[in-house]
């Protein structure tokens, strides 16, 4: 592909992220323990892109996956039949922010939180070590870039984890 090609799918990608699309960390919740209900939470990086528009959907698509950047499409029928193209995981995430950051003019700070989430992640050899501090303030500097923050509640475990590290947490 010559370099034409490449910028105007980086710029067209970074478009349709940037208008209808979302830079996050989402947070599920995992049971370690189900004597005690012990909770422990994991952080995933994810890029979505919403649209009712079949041929726009399928444009960035075909896109990401020129570029050997996976996603998934599926339909949310909360969206009034919008379609969802998503990129969940350190190694997608990062593969698809690092190909269009530089083209990112409104979400760039988000595209640059969630990757130094991820480059905090993937220099752990032990992807089960504890979230750091660093990567727990940079899980709620992205919540309150998102409007998740403060004005949000969050749940009562990350709550609390967060109170440990940064005393001005609030719920």
């Amino acid at each position: 592909m010559d370099n034409q090609q490449e910028r105007l799918d980086k710029v067209y990608l970074a478009c349709a992220i940037e208008c209808e699309g979302h830079i996050s960390l989402q947070y599920g919740r995992k049971t370690y323990n189900k004597d005690n209900g012990d909770l422990a939470i994991q952080i995933l990086p994810r890029v979505g892109f919403t649209n009712k528009d079949d041929l726009l959907t399928e444009k960035v698509v075909r896109i990401s996956k020129a570029h050997n950047i996976g996603c998934h499409v599926g339909s949310d029928c909360r969206l009034n039949g919008c379609k969802q193209t998503l990129w969940n995981g350190m190694k997608r995430v990062k593969s698809l922010l690092e190909f269009i950051l530089p083209e990112l003019l409104a979400k760039k700070e988000r595209a640059e939180i969630v990757l130094e989430f991820i480059n905090s992640r993937l220099s752990n050899p032990n992807i089960h070590e504890p979230y750091s501090l660093k990567e727990w303030f940079l899980f709620r500097e992205i919540r309150m870039k998102n409007g998740k923050g403060r004005n949000t509640q969050i749940d009562e475990k990350i709550s609390r984890i967060l109170r440990d590290y940064m005393p001005d947490a609030q719920k």
